[in-house]
């Protein structure tokens, strides 16, 4: 007990005992922004307390091959089928799950007030097109004499 009180560091994490003027958010998170007198013990307290290490995150070159730009957009695609123009949708519009799509529900943008104004003086419209999705499947030849005829 006297020894905590006289060294009060053995009860803190080793980036906790730097002056404030060193003190870092970051440092709790990497390592290497602590001094290197400290590095050690720090790394020491970390293994004391059983987190696990972080796996390493596969460099964007990886993740940007083809193969694998595909595998990840089928990845994000295997609870709901997404809409051709679900991308674009996705970053203008909050999107539901709904008949097994996702599809758009609602803009993010705030105009209500350009909304107000347009209903006001002129006309307003509103595309709800998206609440009725249908998609056509089958070959092209099938589908270029159905809509042919």
């Amino acid at each position: 007990m006297t020894e905590s009180i006289v060294n009060p560091s053995k009860t803190k994490l080793i980036f906790q005992c730097l002056p404030v003027h060193m003190r870092r958010r970051v440092m709790s998170h990497n390592c290497k922004r602590l001094p290197r007198r400290l590095r050690k013990g720090h790394l020491e307290q970390l293994k004391k307390s059983g987190l696990p290490p972080k796996q390493k995150r596969p460099s964007r070159k990886y993740r940007r091959r083809a193969t694998n730009m595909l595998d990840e957009y089928n990845r994000r695609q295997r609870r709901h089928v997404w809409l051709e123009t679900h991308i674009w949708h996705a970053k203008r519009f909050h999107m539901i799950e709904r008949w097994g799509h996702r599809i758009a529900y609602r803009p993010c943008d705030k105009a209500f007030r350009a909304c107000y104004r347009a209903s006001s003086a002129h006309c307003l419209i509103q595309d709800i097109s998206y609440y009725t999705p249908f998609q056509i499947k089958g070959s092209i030849e099938t589908i270029k004499d159905m809509f042919s005829s």
